[in-house]
């Protein structure tokens, strides 16, 4: 196994993640994404195959984005980024935790106030931009 330089990733239950993966060389490699040991049965997805709901594969030339979406607890560990070659492929070590909104999502500043939202507080903010959640914080 060849790789280089592990990436560490963080995202949010119910959240979705890019994960941009550059490699030397890989221009028309077929790119693929995997979890575990990386063996076939670990393949996640490839650049030749047909994204689903939970992942998908933007091919770059010497890069690739996967996207993961509907991030699940589960989803936490570590993942792989890697190219087929002739002779050995190459990987991207990928470490991706997921939190559970227990943490700290937001933090709100004004002039002489910040706040800190907890988790009952994420699910009524979703999808709303920096301004309106701290108009919902604050008032």
């Amino acid at each position: 196994m060849t790789w280089t330089e592990a990436l560490t990733v963080n995202g949010s239950v119910g959240g979705t993640v890019r994960i941009k993966c550059t490699h030397v060389n890989a221009r028309s490699n077929t790119k693929y994404f995997c979890k575990g040991e990386c063996r076939q049965q670990d393949v996640l997805i490839t650049s030749e195959t047909r994204g689903s709901e939970k992942y998908s594969i933007e091919d770059k030339g010497n890069a690739f984005i996967t996207t993961i979406r509907n991030l699940q607890l589960k989803d936490t560990g570590t993942y792989w980024c890697g190219i087929g070659r002739i002779g050995p492929d190459t990987y991207v070590e990928v470490h991706l935790k997921v939190d559970d909104g227990e943490r700290i999502p937001f933090l709100c500043f004004t002039s002489i106030y910040f706040l800190f939202l907890t988790a009952q507080h994420s699910s009524s903010l979703r999808g709303l931009d920096k301004t309106q959640k701290c108009r919902v914080c604050f008032g």
